[in-house]
């Protein structure tokens, strides 16, 4: 598995970093997502959020975590998998966001649990 955190400095927004990510929209089934005020994408073999920051540490930015396999790996993802992508980066998203990472002030507001359909 693959995981990977971005920080985008300056971005517009989240809605404007979803709206242009193009990553994996042609061949693959992928839906829209959200996990509080984040939102993002999910597919066959990934999840992605975006999540605006407000730092003392970085000042405004958004965040973006990936969890994927690719390759050969990204063939082998059992049917109805796709949950375990969203646990993944909802997860990733929490810790990177909170106390453990940035201490992003949006950060306290995401809900536990998974990103559901958006």
């Amino acid at each position: 598995m693959e995981l990977k955190l971005y920080y985008y400095l300056p971005s517009p927004s989240v809605a404007k970093r979803v709206e242009e990510d193009t990553d994996w929209s042609h061949g693959h089934q992928r839906v829209r997502v959200k996990l509080g005020q984040s939102a993002g994408y999910m597919g066959d073999h990934f999840a992605k959020l975006y999540m605006n920051c407000t730092s003392p540490l970085s000042g405004k930015s958004v965040i973006g975590v990936w969890a994927n396999y690719y390759g050969d790996a990204a063939d082998s993802v059992p049917p109805g998998k796709r949950s375990h992508f969203g646990e993944v980066v909802a997860h990733m998203l929490r810790y990177v966001s909170g106390g453990e990472g940035q201490a992003c002030e949006e950060g306290a507001s995401l809900p536990q649990g998974s990103p559901v359909r958006n």
